[in-house]
Order: structure tokens, then C-alpha cells, then sequence
């Protein structure tokens, strides 16, 4: 595909649980946003991430047709990614909290949101 596919993964550290980050390299379409929670003092999550590449979460959904998928740990991770998101949708897209909220649920009710947790 000649599109963009953006990754946000999240691990603690990015020596012992990086597994994969010699091989994101060789996809030239893809661009990877890691987030190692405990290399530094400050904790760094996915949805930090998210809302730092905030400009381009919001273009490859609004304007790519993206499909966003949320993997890993159910208990918090999901609903601070989803806020995150709407965050982003709110400032990006220049829509009202509740029409950005309005949008992610469009989204998941066109299976272009997706959750895979546990």
C-alpha cells in the first residue's frame, strides 16, 4: 500500500520488551511511535503518543479511512487510549467534546475502532 500506517506500541523498557524494533525499519510505509514507560523518570505511554502525533492520528482518520486498533492490558490502558483519541479528534477535527465522542463511536460501529484486550 502506498498509504501510511502509523504504529503506537507501548512496553516498559525498550532493551528487554522491544522485540520487533529492528524489523519496523524495513516497512518504508510505516511509522512507529513507542512509548517505554520505565526508561525514565517520567513515565511515557501509548496514549501520550497518541496525543503528541495528534495531527497525524487525526489525519489518517479523518482523511486515510485508518482502522484503529487498541491491544493489550483491559484494566486502564483501553479507556486512557480512547480519551486520548477523542482529545485528539476534539482539537484536530475542531469538533464539540460530545461530536468527538459522536465520531469514535462511528468509528466503532463501523468496525473501524477495534479493542482486542485482556
Amino acid at each position: 500500500s502506498s498509504g501510511i500506517n502509523a504504529e503506537y506500541g507501548g512496553c516498559r523498557y525498550r532493551t528487554k520488551d522491544d522485540l520487533f524494533g529492528l524489523e519496523w525499519s524495513q516497512f518504508p510505509n510505516l511509522r512507529v511511535f513507542p512509548a517505554y514507560s520505565r526508561d525514565q523518570k517520567d513515565k511515557v505511554y501509548v496514549q501520550d503518543r497518541i496525543r503528541e502525533q495528534g495531527a497525524l492520528v487525526w489525519r489518517l482518520l479523518s482523511e486515510m479511512g485508518a482502522v484503529f486498533c487498541v491491544a493489550g492490558n483491559s484494566k486502564n490502558m483501553p479507556f486512557q487510549v480512547k480519551d486520548a483519541l477523542t482529545e485528539v479528534v476534539q482539537a484536530y477535527g475542531g469538533l464539540s467534546s460530545s461530536d468527538s465522542k459522536a465520531f469514535i463511536e462511528q468509528l466503532v460501529k463501523a468496525k473501524l475502532y477495534q479493542n482486542e484486550t485482556w
